[in-house]
């Protein structure tokens, strides 16, 4: 989790820089945002929609990297996985905070045979 502006910084001029989605990108036919206006305009709609309830299937994708420094949370699904990242982050000096947080990871459907 970072915020908007820590993710974006100065590079809101080029489109496709971020991009906003309704849902997960990966379902395809959801709704997206990649230029600046358009993008703040997305995120505003998901926030004013049923109280903002929309913003927990929404993404905000950064193009290319997200700096590490600039991630304010990272979260995870289980206490194991918290302790490996805590470890990774400690090794190369960040001060990231990791929470547990099963809501925000789905289960994968089954593959059809």
């Amino acid at each position: 989790m970072s915020s908007v502006a820590s993710a974006v910084g100065a590079r809101t001029e080029t489109a496709g820089t971020v991009v906003v989605t309704d849902a997960d990108a990966a379902a395809g036919g959801v709704a997206a945002a990649s230029d600046w206006p358009g993008v703040l305009r997305m995120l505003q709609r998901l926030h004013r929609e049923e109280e903002g309830s929309r913003m927990l299937s929404a993404e905000f994708l950064v193009r290319e990297s997200l700096p590490l420094e600039r991630v304010l949370l990272i979260a995870v699904g289980n206490d194991r996985v918290r302790d490996r990242v805590r470890t990774s982050l400690d090794a190369v000096g960040l001060r990231t905070r990791v929470a547990v947080y099963p809501p925000w990871f789905q289960p994968t459907a089954p593959a059809e045979e």
